[in-house]
């Protein structure tokens, strides 16, 4: 599992910087993610964070992320390379505008006609669903390596067991948007 925005502009440029990301709760002390000191902007670049033991979203559920208070903070501070300029870009994602069991559309691809790579922008905003248990990554480790101790491929009754129907998870998600009122932050 893994949580990703995707960076891009519009222009070719190297662009020498910093990417930061950061997970603010009420009461809570912040998560820093360092994404890497130098990016190169001629493709539009996926930013991703695994979801592991010692991210903030590994004991969540899709249910839990629905009901959570919080807000993921992407910013991009950096230079271009050619002029010298700096460039500052900051966004920011509440719990309710987090899509569980999506991923971007890839927007490069091979072109044999000019024999070379081309990004489609129109791609930029594009979402293709997957299919994820909607358990947290914790239970669906816990669930993957039972299943190995087991001898089987995987044993997921423990996410299957909190699958939810679209449509109830879809309800739950029109309902977040009243569970999250910003304090102070």
């Amino acid at each position: 599992m893994c949580f990703q925005c995707i960076i891009g502009m519009i222009i070719d440029t190297f662009t020498v910087g910093v990417v930061v990301a950061k997970l603010m709760r009420p009461r809570l002390t912040n998560f820093t993610v360092h994404m890497g000191s130098d990016l190169f902007f001629v493709w539009p670049v996926t930013v991703v964070h695994k979801i592991n033991e010692e991210s903030p979203f590994y004991k969540m559920s899709a249910t839990d992320m629905l009901q959570a208070k919080f807000e993921v903070v992407a910013t991009l501070d950096g230079t271009v390379e050619s002029t010298g300029m700096s460039t500052n870009a900051k966004t920011s994602y509440l719990a309710n505008e987090i899509l569980w069991a999506h991923k971007f559309e890839n927007m490069v691809s091979y072109s044999a006609t000019h024999e070379c790579y081309e990004a489609n922008y129109e791609n930029f905003e594009k979402l293709i669903e997957i299919e994820m248990p909607l358990c947290s990554a914790e239970d669906f480790a816990a669930a993957a390596s039972d299943g190995e101790d087991k001898g089987e491929d995987k044993d997921e009754e423990k996410c299957i067991g909190d699958r939810r129907s679209k449509t109830s998870i879809e309800a739950k998600k029109k309902k977040s948007s009243e569970l999250y009122k910003p304090q102070g932050l």
